[in-house]
């Protein structure tokens, strides 16, 4: 079992509930993953001087100036999304994560107010949505079934083939006179590795779901709110992702018996065995994954109880009808069948590849139009990544990396069988030219090879922005800093290089735009070319060219084709070690925790496959410990940084009336304006935070120009932001008196060190022990009778 979440308070402080009268400082880390000690600032030494080098040191923790009436209390939720070297697997679910982000990135909600036809098109973009997640499926179960039933039962221990008596574990298929030496009876047996595959997959969906998804929601506002995240079952997606789950173990097991059901009907056909009870097989397969399908589509975040119903009968219906068919399909290819010969590549296979591929084009395009008419529709001019296209942009990112692993894991196992040729030979070659794995994985591995080019021109398309912003920032450090002029070179040299690699991150829509392109394009040539099942790319792209430029063309091709093989296991293998440094490295988790933690926030409406929302966890945990507080206590005061930032906005939707009015909102470092505003208008945006700040009693968010992470958050004209101002960073140019070296560039950390932070804690405080309270500017005024509502942007 993994690390719970958990809550640690000061040394010297009550575990349970503070002391009677004490205001709560709950402090909510963000993707570093940070020990509560360090958190909570509790150190048996501190620096006083210096820096990491060298440094002066005293005994006990850093002396602040908080409040006497506050109690500190750090909550540790890092162990829910790093902890042991093997959640680094996680992220060979990335496609799965991709596809389930899309659903929430659309452009914006639909609610009872709009017309019938938008309302329709915001249910097609989530039905899109789940497509693609179960095309994504399907996709990785006939990979792993290509390398077992395909190149491993059917090619390499086909008649005539060396391969299947030369591997030793493939020799046993080889026997003369053994009961599996038939090729249906191979694929039987070969059809158990991807069917150990679904298990697994079935499992670890299970195993977080009982985890991370299975404790009772909490808080909430009714039905008819509209904001989702105030909703009270938002954060309960234990039927929804037990539903779904049903869904997808039915396509994944329904793919595998059509792989099964199609070779051998086809022998029947041609041989007149019962090829008439093979048709029946294929129409009931068929039917119920059309049902699967349907179910999936038709699927709603929060159905009512007869809806509830209907959706978990259709799911569990069509995966019950799939199981029994796949035994039946089982049975089906192990009759004898002693004429029957197993001769080029697996009957059926490229077939359902291409179907499952045009099938996924047709559900991205329609995710594009739905996604398009959403933003067209939307009556907010709040500013938007990609016009709103960034929910498909995403999903078409994990289709192409599905294709892409599925390539490498087929094509690296024809090369560990010591048959097949290297990706770039074109299939008839010498050699052991007679594996054939399908031509769609060909396209993809070139896709690869393209897709890593643009990669480099996108890496230098923003090096070169960084160096013309850099200059910029120069001229704001001598504006904010009149000592810069005439001060060390070297010294203003950092500060701006700082200031200009923390605005890179509004480049990351155009370098979204520009590496979405080759995914496209190649896609769209795998699609063109796919009933050619020979057509390979070098082929293909060469054809009506001259001989000469023809054999020029089709040699380069190739290579790129070998070439992208190689870079797709690569990144395959860099994925886990990049996984793996993030779990050991605080600077490498700051750098993937931001993108990780914000994909895993969100529920798994559209993948229940993909690695688990630990919002889910956390967020009623919060609820629950807040509510509990401000029932003896004054108050409490939610102070997030980074990603807690958001996981304190989702408490406060939560959190019931009269408790909210009791709580104090303390952001950051907080992504909550640069990030989740432009990539998830339909759940973030200066509505919704002017919403949020209505909620409680006041709410500050601290951020710095030097943060590439945090920055500020926008309220609607007219409304007074909360601190609109950044920190300076850092706290001076020059050295401090009494010391030699320059102060820290604290830029995303740190921030609860500043004294501006500080004070606020205090002045927040003192506002809900009734002694005052703290304005937008931080500044404590005189308190207003509870009878009187605070301003909702009041901070």
């Amino acid at each position: 079992m993994p690390e719970s979440p958990a809550m640690s308070a000061e040394p010297g402080e009550p575990a349970g509930p503070g002391r009677d009268g004490q205001v709560l400082e709950l402090r909510i880390h963000g993707v570093n993953g940070t020990p509560a000690a360090d958190i909570l600032g509790s150190h048996p030494t501190h620096r006083t001087a210096g820096d990491d080098l060298a440094g002066f040191y005293r005994r006990g923790s850093r002396a602040d100036p908080v409040d006497p009436r506050v109690t500190r209390e750090a909550y540790a939720w890092g162990n829910m999304t790093s902890g042991g070297a093997t959640r680094a697997l996680w992220l060979l679910l990335l496609p799965f994560s991709l596809a389930n982000l899309a659903l929430w990135m659309r452009p914006r909600l639909t609610r009872h107010g709009d017309s019938a036809p938008i309302r329709l098109v915001g249910r097609v973009y989530d039905a899109a949505a789940r497509f693609i997640a179960l095309g994504l499926t399907a996709t990785l179960i006939l990979a792993t079934a290509g390398m077992s039933m395909d190149l491993a039962a059917w090619q390499c221990a086909g008649e005539g083939r060396e391969c299947g008596a030369s591997t030793g574990w493939l020799r046993f298929m080889t026997t003369d006179g053994a009961w599996w030496e038939q090729p249906g009876r191979r694929l039987v047996v070969a059809v158990l590795v991807p069917l150990a595959l679904v298990g697994l997959l079935w499992f670890l969906s299970r195993r977080t779901w009982r985890q991370y998804e299975s404790l009772p929601a909490s808080g909430g506002t009714p039905e008819d709110t509209p904001l989702p995240l105030a909703h009270g079952g938002f954060w309960d997606g234990r039927r929804l992702v037990g539903r779904l789950r049903a869904l997808h173990i039915a396509i994944a097991i329904g793919m595998l018996a059509l792989q099964l059901t199609l070779p051998t009907y086809e022998a029947d056909a041609a041989t007149g065995g019962p090829a008439g009870f093979g048709s029946a097989l294929l129409a009931v397969l068929t039917a119920a994954m059309v049902l699967a399908g349907l179910a999936a589509a038709l699927e709603r975040s929060r159905p009512g109880p007869a809806a509830t119903t209907a959706l978990r009968v259709a799911a569990h219906g069509a995966r019950n009808v799939v199981i029994a068919a796949g035994v039946v399909a089982i049975g089906y290819a192990a009759l004898s069948r002693p004429e029957w010969e197993s001769t080029g590549q697996l009957p059926g296979l490229s077939r359902l590849i291409n179907w499952l591929l045009g099938a996924e084009a047709v559900a991205l395009l329609v995710l594009i139009l739905a996604a398009l008419v959403l933003r067209v529709s939307s009556r907010s001019a709040a500013p938007v990544a990609m016009f709103g296209l960034v929910g498909p942009i995403t999903a078409a990112f994990g289709l192409f990396l599905g294709a892409a692993f599925s390539a490498s894991i087929t094509y690296r196992a024809a090369d560990w069988l010591d048959c097949a040729p290297p990706p770039g030979r074109l299939l008839g070659s010498s050699g052991c030219g007679a594996l054939s794995p399908p031509q769609v994985y060909a396209w993809a591995q070139l896709g690869f090879s393209a897709e890593t080019l643009a990669a480099v021109v996108a890496a230098l398309v923003v090096g070169a922005c960084f160096l013309i912003r850099r200059g910029r920032a120069r001229a704001e450090v001598r504006r904010r800093y009149p000592e810069a002029d005439g001060g060390p070179e070297v010294r203003t040299h950092h500060i701006a290089a700082t200031h200009a690699s923390a605005s890179l991150t509004e480049l990351l829509p155009y370098v979204m735009g520009l590496l979405v392109v080759t995914p496209i394009v190649f896609g769209a040539l795998a699609i063109g070319f796919a009933p050619e099942e020979t057509a390979a790319p070098a082929t293909a792209i060469a054809a009506g060219l001259a001989d000469e430029a023809g054999g020029v063309v089709r040699g380069g091709v190739g290579f790129l084709v070998s070439l992208g093989s190689w870079l797709i296991g690569a990144f395959l293998v860099g994925l886990v070690a990049l996984g793996r440094a993030a779990y050991s490295s605080h600077r490498t988790r700051r750098i993937v925790g931001i993108l990780w933690d914000l994909a895993t926030f969100w529920p798994r409406s559209a993948h229940p496959l993909a690695p688990p929302c630990y919002a889910e966890r956390t967020v009623p945990q919060l609820t629950t410990r807040v509510a509990h507080w401000v029932e003896d206590h004054p108050g409490v005061i939610i102070s997030g940084h980074s990603q807690g930032s958001v996981l304190a906005a989702a408490v406060v939707w939560q959190l019931p009336s009269r408790a909210r009015e009791r709580v104090h909102l303390l952001t950051h470092g907080s992504p909550l304006g640069r990030l989740y505003a432009k990539y998830f208008p339909a759940y973030f945006g200066p509505a919704q935070f002017s919403d949020l700040g209505s909620r409680v009693r006041g709410w500050t968010n601290l951020w710095r120009l030097t943060d590439p992470i945090g920055g500020a958050v926008t309220l609607p004209a007219g409304r007074v932001q909360p601190r609109a101002e950044p920190l300076t960073d850092p706290a001076s140019y020059g050295c401090p008196p009494g010391e030699v070296t320059f102060p820290k560039i604290q830029g995303h950390g740190d921030y609860t060190d500043d004294p501006v932070y500080l004070e606020l804690v205090n002045a927040a405080a003192a506002d809900l022990a009734g002694s005052g309270r703290v304005s937008a500017t931080g500044e404590v005024v005189l308190p207003r009778p509870r009878s009187t509502p605070l301003p909702p942007d009041s901070s």
